[in-house]
């Protein structure tokens, strides 16, 4: 049976197993028409045996499939890695089988489908929302970027401007991982994947990894920008608003003009660290949303 959308993550089983809950429930409860569309969630196949009962029953209750993935550990100093490996292998076992897979940070939470996912592109993705290794735009290339273009194979003209969602930097092109709709045929994730691993051997032998963490930390999401410039044309690039894969933990540095005032302005957004310090109750919104943001603070408590 082939499907208009499919929904994944990446669980990393330990540590982020109380937003696994979370996450599905937001998909079979907010997704709108698509609530009961396949969810698969892809787990390092090492650790499959670790999965409790619990889980299990839940996710057999909820029609979500387990899909084992194979993870190079020599890669494992590297930050992330686990999402790019996992996201590769999940779009090449759905690419004959979805329209569109919307692989997402498994801290994610729906409130609403949107038309706007659903738009003809081989890639939706934002903007990152903070600079820190984004290369400003109009100023010769940094070693770190041309590192990255140079093993991603970008040229000068695939190289276009984004603008920050926070601090509002204009930089070269670069992308926020934490929701990537891809219409699985033009294989963007298998090659980011691909990419990622011819990248990472090497990444000892370069001064700026062994000076400044930062670089390896977002090494993943620089290779993301550097496969999906040197495949696609800016054209077929579809540049989603601030209102979808919203980062709740930096609401408050949000431009006034962008920030929400009501969280059912929202599509969906990602959780991060804004539970340390807060929690849903300083949000405005329908009391619908706001009862759903009730129950999603209650699971994410009882699982802890």
């Amino acid at each position: 049976m082939r499907h208009q959308v499919i929904f994944s993550t990446f669980l990393s089983v330990g540590e982020d197993e109380k937003y696994l809950y979370t996450f599905v429930n937001s998909i079979r409860q907010r997704a709108g028409k698509f609530s009961d569309n396949p969810i698969l969630i892809a787990v390092d196949s090492d650790k499959l045996s670790l999965i409790s009962t619990q889980i299990t029953q839940f996710l057999e209750i909820n029609k979500v499939e387990l899909l084992p993935v194979v993870l190079n550990h020599s890669y494992s100093h590297i930050p992330f890695f686990e999402k790019t490996i996992s996201a590769g292998q999940t779009e090449s076992h759905v690419r004959l089988i979805t329209d569109k897979l919307i692989w997402m940070d498994i801290d994610s939470i729906i409130l609403r489908f949107d038309e706007l996912l659903l738009a003809d592109k081989p890639i939706l993705c934002r903007p990152v929302d903070i600079q820190n290794v984004g290369d400003l735009y109009g100023t010769p290339t940094n070693d770190f970027w041309e590192y990255i273009y140079q093993y991603c194979c970008v040229t000068d003209d695939q190289i276009f401007n984004l603008k920050t969602t926070i601090d509002q930097v204009n930089i070269k092109a670069y992308f926020n991982a934490g929701m990537l709709i891809v219409k699985p045929v033009n294989r963007i994730l298998t090659m980011w994947c691909k990419n990622f691993k011819k990248i990472a051997p090497d990444i000892t032998s370069f001064d700026f990894f062994k000076k400044e963490k930062i670089y390896s930390f977002f090494l993943h999401q620089a290779v993301l920008a550097g496969t999906i410039l040197s495949s696609l044309t800016r054209h077929e690039i579809g540049i989603l608003p601030h209102y979808i894969n919203y980062p709740l933990h930096y609401h408050d540095r949000y431009p006034q003009e962008k920030q929400i005032k009501e969280i059912d302005e929202l599509v969906s957004f990602r959780l991060d660290s804004y539970l340390d310090n807060h929690d849903f109750t300083e949000l405005k919104g329908s009391e619908e949303i706001m009862i759903f943001l009730k129950r999603t603070l209650q699971i994410l408590n009882r699982v802890e």
